[in-house]
Parts: C-alpha cells; structure tokens; sequence
C-alpha cells in the first residue's frame, strides 16, 4: 500500500510530498508517553495490513492513501524510509538499519531516544513530548512464538494506573528487554521446510503466510501450542516423496506405522494438504496415547504446556514406548510438580541408532528449550545447568555449521535467563551478533566500524578463535567495541 507522506505545513511545494510503500503488515501510532493515548495533537493512527490502509479510522482500499505530518513526523518517515538505501519503501529493513547505525540516526531527525526490538517488529522515536511507534507484524508474532505487539502500548493509560491501590503492583507494558531470546534454528529450518515444499510447484506454492495460518488452525484443532507445531515441522522437514532411513518417511515425519496411514512405500509422492492433514492427525493421535494410554493418572490441567508440547515430541520423535518403558519415572515427576526434572528426562530419552545419534542429540537439546518454555526463569536456568554435560557432548557430535547454530540458541536462551534473574554479567566492550543469512565477516565488521573495515575483521577474527572467514547462519559472534567506536 502507497502513502502519501506529505509535510502537512506545507502542503504546496511539491518538494514535501513523497510516496512512500510501506511493506507487510504495520501501525503507525503518534502518542503522548505520558498517558499511552494517542496524541491529541497532530493525531495521528495509520494501519496497513493486506493491502488497504486505514488512517485516524478512515479505510482506503485504493492503491494509495494520503496522510499529513508537521515537519518533524514527516522528515522521521522520509529519512527512515532512506535506511536501506532506496528510500521509497518502508520495511523492516529500514528499522533494523536505523537501530544499526542509531546515535547517526538520532542526530539526523532530532530525536531525543530510539528502542527497537526486532521480534516484535517495534521501534519507538522519541522527540520532545511525543512519541512515534512503528510497528510491524514480525515473523515470530506470525509464529506465535512472541506476543502480537500491535496496538500493544496504546492498551494502558495513567487514568488506569492511579485506580489501581498502592498496595498492588502496576501491569506494565511489556518492554523490549523482557522480550524471549530468537531461537534461530526455528527460522532456517522452516525457510527449508517452505523451500522444499515448493519444489517443483507451480499452481500450488506456499507463503509463509498461508504455512502461519495452517499452524495456527492446526493448533486450533488438536488443542496444542503454534511453537510444538512449529518445532515439529522444523526438526522433521519436509519430504516430498517417501524414502527409508530406519523406516519409510514422507510429508513431516509421517512413517509406515501411522495408525491413519494409508498404504505406501519409497518413491510415494505426498501433497501438501496431505501432508498438512497427516501431521495433524499423528499429533492427535500421540496426545491420546500419552494422556489415555500410558499417563492417565496425571491431572493435565495444571501440568505447563510446553512439558506437554515435549512428552508429544518425544513421542513423535521416537515413538510412544520410550514413554511406557518410563512410566514410573515421568508420572512421579509430573505429580509432584517436579517439572524441572521432568524436562530433563524428557530431553535425554533418545535412543541413538548408529549413524543418527548426532542429529537425536541436537533435537533432544532444542526439546529441553521447548520443554522450558513455560517455566518460571529460575527453573529454566536450573533446568540449563543440569542439563549441561549432555547438552556439551552434544555440540561435540555435530557438524561446524549445526554446531555454530545450537551453540548461539543455547547461549540467547541461557543469558536471557539470567538477565530476566537479574544475575547476568556483560563482557565490557563486547557486543553480540547474530550472523543473518548469506551475511559475510566484511557485512558484519562495517556495522560496527566506519573506517578501517580490514582491521575490525581481525579483531572480530581474534576475538573468536576464527581460522577463517568462514560464517553460518546463526552463529554468534562476540564483537569488540571500544566505547569511541560503538557502532554508528
């Protein structure tokens, strides 16, 4: 959807008029930070979502729209808009460069403070009395696997607050630094799933989009958390045409032994609503053995459901007998509310056939992450520290890009945690990087320098252990910043 950014003071010189696209889906709120409402001057709520734009409550279906700014708003958007380089579309992109290069940023428009917070797609600008959100709708909102941010600051008012009894915490606002460490290894291996799902598709290709809405309805149905789904699908992949490893697979992990399968053999080709169809019905079906079957006694209403999510991982995973041979053990762990060790025990019940032990060990530690989710943070570091002797033999097994992949999840996770505990200890001069994909060490070094780009590889180089200029995606990178060189 095209928006007209027009500098609203003056209205007549052409020169202050700029089309801008504003890509996927985003809000554009201008509010007062005293009282979360929308400002009462120079009102201002633009939303954009699926190709139609609604400003101050106004809906334009058109393939443009018009909205006024003073000078201030407008110059925000114009050189926002410019961040990665083309000036004429309004992305994420632009947001991730304007945080790149912020202290640049905020000199430029006359701010007085930028946050940004990548997974939930929000950056705040803050000048004198006012503050401009933007904010669009992330992959990991898709997901679920963070809070839908939409709207989100704009719920709370001081006129709320003050009703509220001194003796009785505030609800805030949930804030950028509180917010779930990003979980990569979900994001590649789903660009796989979509890639490979559209291979050798012309009519019948699939958006990330259309693949969030048939999770969404798929945990719908079986009753079952987006992110269980979502690490299925991620740790499986997608198989088109049915082949054997130790027994025949296709679609998303979908076997021979299936109590709903249908008759086939290697070479079987799957569709994707099949596919789709298959891997809700085995999940179904994994839920009722492990809830009827084999754990009955187990008053599940009160037991979290991310340990829920991983009992059915496991399941899938390996089969439901790994559950009845440990019966005993997983039912006492889960009436006594001892849900730390049942966490653990769920993540290390593989068996390891030759050949394949590398791969189970890697999904087994993710298994641990998923298990955890819903736990209280002391539990989840508790959880990460008993578990770190499997979880360190684990990294041995795997190749250098699975390896470089898990670390970096592992630790995002680990600090999150203790940050959250309040026990995190910073490296002074050290910044954090996550590699994107197809971002090579050159991309890296001249976020953080703005002169000598060879010296800041060799730095970053040393910094690391690094032999080469090799990089995968997600790998973390610690980077030395001297605090005269912090990032511009």
């Amino acid at each position: 959807m095209k928006i007209k950014f027009t500098d609203g003071y003056n209205k007549k010189t052409s020169s202050n008029q700029q089309d801008i696209d504003v890509s996927g889906s985003c809000v554009i709120t201008d509010y007062d930070p005293r009282t979360k409402k929308p400002s009462q001057k120079d009102d201002l709520t633009v939303s954009v979502d699926k190709g139609k734009a609604t400003i101050n409550g106004t809906v334009f279906q058109e393939d443009s729209a018009e909205v006024n700014f003073n000078e201030n708003k407008y110059s925000i958007f114009i050189e926002l808009a410019k961040m990665d380089g083309d000036g004429s579309n309004l992305t994420m992109d632009d947001l991730e460069k304007a945080h790149e290069q912020e202290e640049a940023f905020k000199a430029k428009i006359g701010a007085t403070e930028i946050k940004y917070d990548s997974r939930a797609g929000v950056m705040t600008i803050e000048f004198g009395n006012e503050v401009l959100r933007i904010d669009f709708k992330t992959w990991w909102e898709r997901w679920g696997l963070v809070e839908d941010s939409r709207n989100l600051a704009l719920e709370e008012t001081d006129e709320t607050q003050e009703t509220e009894p001194e003796t009785k915490p505030v609800k805030e606002t949930p804030k950028v630094e509180t917010q779930k460490p990003e979980i990569m290894f979900y994001d590649a291996e789903l660009d796989k799933v979509i890639n490979d799902m559209n291979k050798g598709q012309t009519k019948t290709k699939i958006t990330k989009e259309e693949l969030n809405e048939k999770i969404k309805n798929m945990a719908k149905n079986i009753g079952c958390s987006e992110l269980l789904i979502v690490y299925i699908m991620s740790s499986e992949g997608f198989k088109r045409q049915a082949g054997k490893v130790s027994t025949v697979t296709v679609g998303f992990g979908h076997t021979v032994k299936a109590i709903n399968n249908k008759e086939f053999g290697e070479g079987y080709e799957i569709s994707n609503e099949t596919a789709f169809d298959w891997l809700e019905q085995d999940i179904i079906d994994v839920i009722k053995k492990i809830k009827v079957k084999y754990l009955p006694d187990i008053d599940w209403d009160n037991v979290p459901q991310s340990i829920l999510d991983a009992l059915i991982d496991l399941a899938f995973n390996v089969g439901e007998s790994v559950i009845a041979g440990n019966k005993e053990v997983l039912e006492e762990a889960l009436k006594t509310g001892s849900y730390v060790d049942a966490a653990v025990k769920i993540s290390i019940l593989n068996p390891r056939p030759s050949g394949l032990e590398a791969g189970l060990r890697k999904r087994s530690c993710y298994r641990l992450l998923l298990a955890i989710e819903d736990l209280p943070a002391d539990q989840r570091l508790e959880a990460i520290d008993k578990y770190d002797s499997y979880y360190t033999k684990t990294v041995k097994l795997q190749n250098s890009s699975d390896r470089a992949l898990l670390v970096a999840d592992w630790l995002d996770v680990k600090e999150s945690v203790e940050k959250e505990l309040g026990t995190y200890k910073k490296k002074d001069g050290i910044v954090i990087h996550r590699v994107k994909d197809k971002e090579v060490l050159w991309d890296v070094a001249k976020q953080y320098c703005t002169s000598n780009i060879p010296a800041m590889i060799k730095r970053i180089k040393e910094q690391n252990g690094l032999k080469n200029d090799t990089l995968y995606r997600g790998q973390r990178l610690e980077i030395p910043i001297e605090p005269a060189r912090e990032p511009v």
